[in-house]
């Protein structure tokens, strides 16, 4: 009975060093989630700023910028209140909740990446809409070629990012290595973007 509740005892910490190891990292998301809402808050200053000088350019790139970030405030907001969730689950044993926390973590990363893509995208749209109006064609030929690229470059992406799910599915069945093998080769894919 003694070595029982000695292992327990032992067993303990590293299990709640697991546990402040996960809150540190939600912790550091957290911060970054409060310095785009003190960004988002200078951007709608600008943007009001803008308005009364009634520059009609600035004023669009800046409703796109103020769009962009409001999206990346929410959709960050429901991404913590999920790893929140794992981290506060007593159904989870330890490993479920480390590959249940690292799956979130991937899709947290992921669907950033996919809506700084998109905020990209949107802002070349408004510059390529500028110069059309201009009659810049040189300017909005090159601007359509990079816009081109940019939307197949995040059309590829979510369908990398639709392959991770399987990744997930061989972490659920136990298949450590399967797993760990698809995440490898959906990571070179993503690399070579």
């Amino acid at each position: 009975n003694a070595f029982f509740v000695l292992i327990a005892l032992l067993a303990l910490p590293l299990f709640s060093f697991g546990q402040e190891e996960f809150e540190e990292r939600l912790s550091e998301l957290i911060e970054q989630l409060e310095d785009k809402k003190f960004l988002l808050q200078d951007l709608e200053d600008e943007l009001e700023s803008v308005k009364s000088e009634g520059d009609g350019f600035q004023q669009t790139l800046l409703e796109v910028e103020v769009e962009g970030v409001s999206d990346w405030i929410r959709q960050n907001t429901e991404s913590l209140e999920v790893l929140s969730q794992i981290i506060e689950s007593q159904d989870l044993e330890p490993e479920q909740k480390e590959s249940s926390f690292d799956s979130q973590i991937q899709r947290h990363h992921q669907s950033n990446h996919l809506l700084d893509l998109d905020l990209e995208s949107q802002r070349m749209e408004v510059e390529l809409q500028i110069h059309e109006d201009e009659g810049d064609e040189e300017t909005v030929d090159r601007l359509e070629a990079r816009l081109d690229r940019l939307n197949e470059r995040i059309e590829k992406t979510k369908e990398i990012h639709a392959k991770w799910e399987q990744v997930e599915v061989a972490r659920q069945a136990e298949e450590y290595d399967k797993a760990e093998e698809l995440e490898y080769a959906l990571w070179v894919q993503e690399r070579e973007l």
